[in-house]
């Protein structure tokens, strides 16, 4: 709740309120802590040399999904399985950029939605864009 002068202390606020909550609580970090997440692959960003070797391991890095941002089958996959997990059309957009290219998704939404409703088992017209009630698809067809 500190207005936006405070803003610059916000740091050194969250250093402080954590040293507090350690001693009241008594906390300890863990040993198997990992404070850096290994990164997503980003294939457009590699040698070719580096996308035949990723695609050598796993064949869906080898099938483009999203054009415009040159995003994989694979790496779709890695949102969707990868901790958190992506559960959504906007999870996928946000660990990978598909979606958030020129076409903002006119091209490769209903593939991503075919392998979020494959990969988390759920039915095609229950995939959404953003949770609960934002549902692309209303009906199947011949129910409209």
């Amino acid at each position: 709740g500190i207005e936006s002068p405070g803003l610059s202390a916000a740091p050194a606020i969250s250093v402080y309120v954590r040293e507090m909550v350690e001693k009241e609580m008594m906390l300890t970090r863990k040993e198997s802590y990992v404070s850096i997440r290994k990164p997503m692959h980003y294939f457009r960003n590699s040698s070719t040399k580096e996308k035949n070797e990723i695609i050598k391991k796993d064949k869906s890095f080898g099938k483009i999904v999203c054009r415009c941002e040159k995003v994989t089958e694979g790496e779709i996959l890695e949102a969707l399985r990868r901790n958190p997990k992506a559960r959504d059309l906007d999870g996928v957009k946000r660990r990978t950029r598909a979606q958030m290219g020129r076409c903002q998704g006119g091209f490769c939404s209903a593939t991503i939605m075919e392998l979020i409703s494959k990969e988390l088992n759920i039915p095609f017209e229950k995939v959404s864009k953003n949770g609960e009630k934002s549902e692309i698809v209303v009906g199947k067809k011949g129910n409209f």
